[in-house]
């Protein structure tokens, strides 16, 4: 089984549309690979519709988990909304040895 260590890093994200209908969102972001039993997350930035995280996620990274899913959501007391997600491909990492 080939393992490596993956490292991302969660900048910002803009003009995320709003949820709620009196405040800007309560903004934060779900990370994972294809498995989805390590997900990992942001912290909540309250009151944005853009965002500035700045932070850092190691995932232990097994070969041919190829994609890495950011689902962003904002954060409601009852139940937490999606906004959106990016999927991002991870294969041009392997072809360049990573």
């Amino acid at each position: 089984i080939r393992m490596a260590q993956l490292q991302i890093t969660v900048v910002e994200a803009k003009n995320l549309t709003q949820k709620d209908t009196l405040s800007e969102n309560d903004a934060f972001i779900q990370i994972y690979l294809d498995e989805k039993h390590s997900k990992q997350k942001t912290k909540v930035k309250q009151d944005s519709n853009n965002p500035i995280w700045n932070e850092s996620f190691v995932f232990n990274h097994l070969h041919g988990q190829n994609t890495l899913h950011l689902d962003i959501y904002d954060e409601d007391a009852i139940k937490d909304e999606k906004i959106g997600s990016v999927i991002i491909d991870l294969h041009h990492l392997y072809d360049k040895g990573f």
